[in-house]
């Protein structure tokens, strides 16, 4: 009886520290594949017919609130799936709110790089579904135009 016990507690120290050295490389991963600061330039195709585009700079701080929750300035986006993969793929659903109130559903997937960002998906706009492209570029490493 001993030996079993003593048996169970080594596998589950195996299996602790096994978790530990997974949830290591899985933050690990997500810290390669996080944006770095700089001039980023954003870019909305929307159906082929609504294309927007502006940069500005990001800070680190901006970095960690894009990057935990992609959306543009002067927008709301509020997601009910936030999926974030090791390998700096990600899935998004949820709403967009611009800047005139306007409230789109999107259901996107992409994929995080330290230059670049890149969701696909479909946005629902008076609830017809459309394809949305974003893309999000680092043009430069400071912020001077």
């Amino acid at each position: 009886m001993k030996n079993n016990g003593f048996k169970i507690l080594s596998l589950a120290a195996i299996g602790i520290g096994l978790f530990g050295i997974g949830a290591a490389a899985y933050a690990q991963a997500q810290a390669a594949n996080r944006p770095l600061p700089g001039r980023w330039e954003f870019k909305t195709v929307a159906a082929g017919i609504y294309n927007d585009s502006d940069d500005y700079c990001l800070s680190q701080a901006e970095i960690d609130r894009f990057y935990n929750n992609p959306c543009k300035r002067n927008s709301v986006c509020v997601y009910s799936v936030k999926k974030f993969n090791p390998d700096g793929s990600a899935t998004f659903k949820g709403t967009w709110t611009d800047r005139k109130k306007r409230v789109t559903k999107l259901n996107v997937n992409g994929v995080f790089q330290p230059a670049k960002l890149t969701l696909k998906g479909t946005a629902s706009i008076y609830n017809v579904p459309v394809p949305i492209n974003f893309t999000a570029t680092r043009i430069a490493a400071t912020c001077k135009k």
